[in-house]
């Protein structure tokens, strides 16, 4: 099992959990007896559940609409003190967690800490309302004003009736006398229950403590209990529902505790524990001793196999002819006589090594003048322990120090315990840091340099958080020690020679052919959670280095690692205090010295949409004369300088029967939109098609962004709906099936790879509620459709579809029983379907017209692992494919305008093309009275009216029609409706004087109103007999079709 670690400050910060307990979420229960205590991580509460807070979104995740628009319908005042933001809204608090400025005057801040202390009390008084629900000025409590890498920092811990409110936070930082970022963790609408029952006492705020802590474990050695018992308010936020990765729905629920701390001796632990204030009956507790080990790969170390080195002793005690003496920082010994006699120690004022094995190590030497010792315990691995763990840590201090002279902690003496008990272990407490000694499997972790290293990196952390600005999160804190490991050694692999011998790391930050991700490699093990961000923190060190030479490079990836753990509260929000940490003129929307370098990085491990910052690609399809025109274009940028100018486009399309037959055709630059034109196919034809834009820097972009399906594909021809999932159907007659009960018609629990909101208005799609669940098999199937008597029949739908690679997880469309679709499987199983916009699916089903019926099922089965959003589906319909017919008053296929006759100069012409306006009144109907309506509005078919609109305002009565201003009938994606699109979209309304409705459509059908049969009829296709299922729903979706023609693909930036 793998172990974490972490740090109680000397300063009395609060611990890893503790300080992100303002948003948590109930997890599984944990069986507890069997376990040892440090291996029980997280908030445990009294019921034994294991809270955790819930995952924070990154910046540039976006909110379904609904929640957007309620959150930015509070922040209007705040907008316009603001000016150009960037705001990133928590749903869960109801407040934003950060909003980057384009630099808010703040005169003064940069020098003076009246002045930022002044600023940020008024700024609050007027946006607490916003950035603290149902808190007030007088709620926040000033712990810092620190000035340090020419950053301002103003940190406010959050009160409630005056008591301290765990992980409730506000800042507000400045640069260049500006506000540059305001981060909020404070915890919304804050109620606890009154009661004048008095506080309990603190005997038995101890004596409770230590009981509950021995009724788990009962033969726990040394317990004891200590105080203060601290009154606070403890957060815990409680879900709605239990479906696995869903955080959105829920409440807080706020409790009035008394804190103490309890350790034992054997097994070694250390809890903080949380009792009601007033009865003593348990709330929670939580472990703070993190524990390292344990069987890990990945990371780099300097261990014995590695080789050996002569390194200088700094700021070591001695004694030299019976006095007292130390040597300086380059490891010189001041001597009164030469040679004289001197004693070696592992102790000194910053690092003390204690052995707790036996006696520490010493040595007696003769030291003359301009004369050398080297002290070698090679042959001892205990007593060659304490001295690496002193070197090691001396090396660790130095190199902070490099980043910040002005920590207080580095002129501190650690304490480093070496050579206890047990192997494959090391941790860091409140006293210190513990390395245990080796074994048959694993080395001495006081020999191996990089172990040492991360275990300061712990210390290093959680002694330099900003107060009322950073705060203790163990994923960050695991993190952010490996980067200090891998910096100082220079290699991404952490902790070579964890395990004898082994030069393979114990985890490695920069893997061969991959990278470590959010949401992805989220683990339970905040270990492995941490990779994210020390993988990101090694690429940007990379890349700097690259940019900026060694030394440069170096020092400033290094500032911008310890800067930004300093006020980071969480993984995400390292983000902006990376940029905060970088910026250099106090406005960060224009930028700052290196913040290409960090959207880059910080992009390719899932911790930053680029497409919310950067240049985002966006494909529109629009119909044209010469066929289907792909438009190509860059939204502007947020960073000047970072890659977002299109230097070249190409456009690359194939017919889908034909995928080998691939053209390639150059986009050419036309007012600022890239275009270029896929050739006019015969009627059913299905063109996939992707495009490519390199950007001024080399950069290459690529849509669609999917690697699991590169192509979008484009339907040529029209159709009619047989049967659609929609407002119309019966919903009863589907067949939802299967584990877990996920299935839905309405976008309800979305997770972080789902659509944010549905493809159209209708109501009605198909969908898995939050993530899938682990070794699932689950299915939704439609009723069984009559499809005899046609002659091509299809499948269309829009799919946003996230799941583990085929390898591992498969999702697949059957019918009759018969797969016609599945997600890619690789070998590697590395490239998993994500679709990061809604796509549009054609599915040829004529095989199955000799069945008489078809019977759909979208189905997927998971296994134990990554587990992603699933299906979503919308605009479903099976269709027939029909030959367009110009002058039918129905825009349909390639048509560009139908305005129902083949009539030359009447606006559209006998080809359905488009006409320029004609001479007269330049609406375009020729009748001269300027109101787009051929004729006088009368109703009379002679004077040139349709008939069937007496309203004037040239629409032909056709109120499924795109729209009443004399549009030509092509629907477009409209606002917040973003996808590539063609073929049925399946959401007119009939209408009984359209051509398809009515008789015209029963003739054309010739089959009646497209009906379903009784699934009595016939049994099941299903391959999956053996689910349960949940209910059975059909019914009939006969709707027009009017064919989206232009259509636009906001799809995620590069």
């Amino acid at each position: 099992m793998q172990r974490s670690k972490s740090i109680t400050t000397q300063r009395g910060l609060a611990f890893p959990a503790l300080a992100s307990l303002a948003a948590l979420l109930l997890a599984s229960p944990e069986a507890l007896a069997a376990k040892h205590p440090v291996d029980v991580q997280g908030l445990e509460l009294a019921s034994g559940v294991i809270a955790s807070p819930p995952t924070p979104p990154v910046w540039g995740a976006a909110l379904d609409s609904a929640t957007q628009r309620g959150l930015e319908a509070r922040a209007g005042r705040l907008r316009a003190a603001l000016g150009r933001a960037w705001i990133a809204w928590d749903p869960h608090r109801g407040a934003p967690r950060g909003i980057i400025t384009a630099g808010v005057p703040a005169p003064g801040t940069a020098s003076s800490a009246l002045a930022a202390e002044l600023f940020a009390r008024l700024w609050l008084a007027q946006h607490v309302d916003v950035l603290a629900p149902g808190a007030d000025l007088s709620d926040f409590e000033l712990v810092a004003n620190d000035s340090s890498a020419g950053i301002r920092s103003v940190g406010f811990r959050q009160l409630h009736n005056g008591l301290r409110v765990i992980g409730g936070q506000l800042s507000l930082q400045f640069r260049a006398d500006a506000l540059v970022y305001v981060g909020s963790q404070a915890l919304p609408n804050l109620a606890v229950p009154s009661t004048s029952a008095p506080t309990i006492s603190l005997a038995k705020a101890l004596t409770r403590a230590r009981e509950w802590v021995l009724a788990d474990y009962p033969t726990a050695t040394s317990v004891s209990a200590t105080g203060p018992a601290e009154r606070v308010i403890l957060p815990i936020f409680h879900t709605l529902h239990t479906p696995p990765g869903n955080t959105t729905a829920g409440h807080y629920g706020y409790h009035d505790v008394v804190r103490v701390e309890v350790r034992s001796g054997d097994p070694i632990a250390h809890w903080s524990v949380y009792l009601d204030a007033h009865t003593g009956s348990p709330v929670a507790r939580e472990q703070l001793v993190k524990s390292a080990g344990e069987v890990r790969f990945d990371v780099p170390v300097r261990y014995p196999g590695f080789g050996r080195e002569d390194v200088i002793a700094p700021e070591l005690f001695m004694v030299e002819t019976g006095n007292d003496a130390m040597t300086d920082i380059d490891g010189l010994l001041q001597l009164s006589a030469s040679p004289t006699l001197v004693s070696t120690s592992v102790d000194g004022p910053l690092v003390d090594v204690v052995n707790l094995a036996g006696a520490s190590a010493t040595a007696n030497f003769q030291l003359a003048n301009n004369g050398t010792i080297i002290w070698s315990e090679a042959g001892t691995a205990a007593r060659d322990a304490q001295l690496s763990v002193f070197v090691h840590a001396s090396r660790a201090k130095a190199h902070v120090r490099g980043i910040d002279p002005n920590l207080a902690w580095l002129d501190e003496q650690l304490l480093a315990r070496v050579n206890a008990n047990n192997q494959c272990n090391a941790f860091a407490d409140d006293q210190g840091v513990l390395f245990r000694g080796g074994g048959n499997q694993c080395e001495n972790m006081g020999r191996v340099g990089d172990v040492v290293y991360h275990e300061i990196g712990h210390v290093v952390h959680f002694e330099s958080i900003l107060m009322g600005v950073g705060a203790v999160d163990g994923a960050l804190s695991e993190g952010v020690a490996d980067y200090l490991a891998t910096t100082i050694t220079g290699d991404s692999g952490m902790a070579r020679g964890f395990f004898n011998n082994d030069n393979n790391p114990l985890r490695e930050l920069d893997p061969d052919g991959s990278e470590w991700t959010w949401p992805e490699d989220i683990s339970a093990d905040p270990h492995g959670t941490g990779r994210i961000i020390g993988g990101t923190l090694w690429d940007l060190r990379t890349a700097l280095i690259e940019q900026l030479g060694p030394v440069a490079g170096h020092a400033r990836a290094d500032l911008i690692y310890y800067e930004g753990h300093r006020r980071a509260t969480d993984i995400p929000s390292m983000y902006p205090a990376a940029l905060v940490a970088d910026d250099n003129d106090g406005d960060l929307s224009n930028g700052t010295p290196n913040g290409c370098a960090i959207n880059t990085a910080f992009a390719e491990h899932g911790l930053l949409d680029l497409g919310a910052i950067a240049g985002s690609l966006q494909v529109e399809l629009e119909n044209v004369p010469a066929g289907r025109e792909v438009a190509l274009t860059a939204s502007a940028p947020m960073f000047a300088g970072c890659p977002q100018s299109v230097d070249s486009a190409s456009l690359r399309w194939r017919v889908r029967e034909s995928p080998e037959d691939i053209f390639e055709v150059a986009m050419s630059l036309q007012g600022g939109v890239w275009v270029a034109t896929i050739p006019t196919q015969a009627t059913g034809v299905v063109v996939e098609f992707q495009v490519e834009a390199t950007y001024a820097n080399g950069t290459v972009g690529h849509r669609p962004s999917n690697l699991a399906d590169p192509w979008y594909q484009t339907y040529f021809g029209a159709v009619i709906p047989i049967y659609c999932l929609d407002a119309n159907a019966n919903l009863d007659e589907w067949s939802l099936a299967g584990d877990g009960d996920i299935w839905d018609f309405a976008l309800m629990d979305i997770s972080a790879t789902d659509p944010p909101a549905p493809y159209d208005d209708d109501g009605v799609l198909l969908t898995m509620e939050g993530d899938y669940l682990p070794e699932s098999d689950t299915a939704a199937t439609s009723p069984l459709v009559d499809i005899s008597g046609h002659t091509d029949v299809r499948l269309q739908y829009r799919r946003w579809l996230s799941v583990e690679d085929g390898f591992y997880d498969q999702a697949t469309i059957s019918a009759n029983g018969q797969s016609v679709w599945t997600n890619l499987a690789t070998e590697g199983a590395v490239t998993h379907h994500k679709d990061q916009e809604w796509r549009f699916h054609d599915i040829n089903l004529s095989e199955f017209i000799a069945d008489g019926d078809v019977e759909l099922e979208f189905a997927l089965i998971s296994d134990q692992g990554l587990h992603f959003g699933g299906w979503t589906v919308d605009a479903w319909c099976i269709v027939e494919v029909v030959e367009a017919v110009c002058g039918d008053g129905q825009v349909t296929g390639d048509e560009l305008c139908d305005d129902g006759n083949t009539i030359d100069g009447d606006g559209c012409d006998a080809a359905c093309v488009p006409e320029p306006d004609p001479p007269g009144d330049g609406d375009g109907d020729g009748d001269g009275d300027g109101d787009g309506d051929p004729g006088d509005g009368d109703g009379d078919p002679g004077d040139g009216d349709s008939g069937d609109d007496d309203s004037g305002d040239g629409d032909a009565g056709d109120d499924s029609s795109a729209g009443d201003e004399g549009d030509t009938g092509t629907d477009t994606a409209g606002a917040g409706d973003p996808a590539v699109e063609d073929g049925c979209n399946c959401s007119a309304e009939p209408h009984d004087e359209r051509p398809w409705s009515g008789v015209w459509l029963l003739a054309l059908l010739g089959l009646g109103l497209g009906r379903v049969r009784d699934r009595s009829s016939r049994s099941s296709r299903s391959s999956r007999s053996s689910r349960s299922s949940r209910s059975s729903r059909s019914g009939l979706g006969l709707r027009s079709v009017v064919h989206r023609q232009t259509v636009r693909e906001p799809t995620p930036s590069l």
